[in-house]
């Protein structure tokens, strides 16, 4: 987002970001480490085996991230700061509170996670920035959004036996593995119908049709899960599912240097 808009890298936000997403992540993987053993035996063992030291490392994550919101307080202005508290918090509450609401509205973590992420993943930079919203952060959050709810559920997809255990409604338990791959890929290809209209109105710069590759490799990555069994998909899911973020900044800067 911060080199679509032409704005320069800020190692501080970076930084940030950074430990937002390792205090969230780390907390939920923690908390529900004994429900996960059923899907993933091999990272359950990982958290148990350093759960006595993990409220040390996670106050040592929150004192990190407290001295570099102070720090960012000197470039920003405390708007941002209010903006990281609802992320954190947010994101802390999905564990505690807001997941348990999936046994009654189905997806609701599925739609909850996406959102908190979209939300983070485009304001940030408006918020460290001090820019006004446009068209461009609409349509930022809104294919930012696909994009991650393609992610999000095909880790449910991986979830499936654990999700059951806790009576959770997700996408992938309701209407059937081979119809969530359908609808994944149905959204896969608005996510670039929306890019591509977003570069046509002038919203995006030209050069992040680079991005269009993204549609090919969410593509790849489903099929070849949908043909795996539990075990590779666990691999795809953590490897090249999430791994699909890293190409963003990079397919950006290619597009940068063959279009300008």
């Amino acid at each position: 987002v911060t080199i679509l808009l032409s704005l320069d890298i800020s190692i501080l936000s970076l930084s940030i970001s950074f430990f937002i997403t390792l205090i969230v992540y780390s907390y939920n993987y923690q908390y529900e480490s004994h429900t996960d053993i059923v899907s993933n035996e091999q990272k359950v063992s990982f958290l148990i085996k350093r759960e006595k030291i993990f409220p040390y490392l996670l106050a040592i994550y929150c004192i990190i991230l407290a001295f570099l919101l102070i720090l960012s307080i000197l470039s920003s202005d405390y708007g941002f700061i209010m903006f990281i508290i609802i992320i954190l918090v947010g994101g802390l509450l999905y564990t505690i509170v807001f997941k348990v609401l999936t046994k009654i509205i189905t997806s609701f973590k599925s739609i909850y996670v996406t959102a908190m992420w979209a939300y983070a993943g485009t304001f940030f930079v408006y918020f460290y920035y001090n820019l006004h919203f446009d068209y461009f952060s609409i349509f930022m959050f809104i294919y930012m959004f696909l994009k991650l709810f393609i992610n999000v559920v095909h880790f449910d997809i991986k979830d499936i036996s654990s999700d059951k255990i806790k009576n959770l409604k997700t996408i992938p338990i309701v209407i059937g593995v081979k119809s969530t791959y359908n609808i994944l890929n149905v959204i896969n290809l608005i996510s670039l119908i929306i890019l591509f209209y977003a570069i046509y109105a002038g919203i995006f710069p030209f050069y992040a049709i680079s991005l269009s590759i993204l549609f090919l490799y969410t593509f790849y990555y489903l099929y070849i899960s949908k043909h795996a069994n539990s075990d590779q998909i666990i691999k795809y899911s953590y490897i090249i599912g999430d791994g699909e973020a890293l190409l963003w900044p990079i397919l950006i800067i290619i597009g940068k240097i063959l279009f300008i």
